[in-house]
């Protein structure tokens, strides 16, 4: 599994290279854009050539993309490799944190990538609260989850 994810993260960089014009973002109003053949993702050509759901190709991709080279190295032939629900939970770490969770899975303080990660998180090696990014709810800098616990205080 982590094997086809990296080969379709490369073919997705090929594919973007070859048509930029199916890459998200851009200037879709532009009269350029507007002109052009219609153009298919990436994730829906390639689900289709080799009957895979669309959701299935963008994890896949984000699993390879996000895993530290390190960690990617320590679960070649494991079990681990072929296990996409561990290796989302893991791939959504900072880099950091992977390796300390994948530690305590390796050395079999855990038997899950979820619990590994809620060991390192009770440890306060992982703050729960950085994991997660507070977005503006308007130009004055508040953030949601501010204004929610003043509420509730």
């Amino acid at each position: 599994m982590l094997e086809r994810g990296e080969h379709l993260a490369r073919r997705k960089e090929i594919y973007e290279k070859l048509h930029p014009q199916s890459k998200q973002g851009g200037d879709h109003k532009s009269e350029e854009f507007q002109n052009q053949s219609e153009s298919i993702s990436f994730c829906s050509d390639v689900s289709k050539a080799l009957n895979l759901s669309k959701r299935t190709v963008e994890q896949e991709i984000q699993i390879a993309n996000n895993l530290d080279e390190e960690v990617k190295e320590a679960i070649t032939d494991t079990p681990l490799e072929d296990n996409k629900i561990e290796l989302l939970v893991l791939a959504r770490e900072d880099k950091k944190a992977q390796k300390l969770v994948l530690d305590k899975y390796l050395t079999g303080e855990a038997t899950s990538i979820r619990e590994a990660k809620k060991q390192v998180q009770l440890e306060n090696v992982i703050d729960p609260q950085e994991e997660e990014e507070e977005e503006p709810i308007d130009s004055r800098g508040l953030y949601l989850s501010r204004v929610l616990c003043t509420l509730f205080d």
